[in-house]
């Protein structure tokens, strides 16, 4: 329990629905704070996955070059198909997939709080765009 206050573990506890020992009293010793440890290392991680699925947010996000911006990796990928014998190839353009999951968020501003994470971190606006699909979780 080495720097985590017993009131910390007890209010943590009782978030989460955990019954306590009564300080001072039968189960106030190490073994019940031992207990509630025990708890949060093993069984509350695992709660996130038991809520109900509709406040959770899963969305897709495919990144990819904008028109006119030089790809070479889709040039390589192109010419190794050819080489490969699929002549019919004219031209590959390589992107990004991501598969974000969030806690709850509502669901009109799914959509637009997703975007912000495309334009501040997951695309650069300069040479990419982007596109949005909110899924089912």
């Amino acid at each position: 329990m080495a720097g985590v206050s017993r009131s910390a573990v007890t209010l943590a506890a009782g978030l989460h629905g955990v019954p306590t020992p009564a300080p001072g009293g039968a189960g106030a010793s190490s073994a019940g704070e031992g207990a509630l440890i025990h708890y949060f290392l093993t069984a509350a991680p695992v709660r996130r996955f038991l809520r109900p699925k509709e406040i959770w947010m899963k969305a897709r996000v495919h990144v990819f070059l904008k028109d006119g911006v030089l790809d070479p990796q889709g040039k390589a990928v192109a010419s190794a198909l050819k080489t490969l014998g699929f002549e019919e190839v004219d031209s590959v353009r390589q992107g990004k997939f991501f598969d974000i999951e969030t806690g709850p968020l509502p669901a009109r501003e799914a959509e637009e709080r997703v975007k912000e994470y495309c334009k501040k971190l997951l695309a650069n606006p300069i040479i990419e765009n982007f596109r949005v699909e909110i899924v089912e979780p």
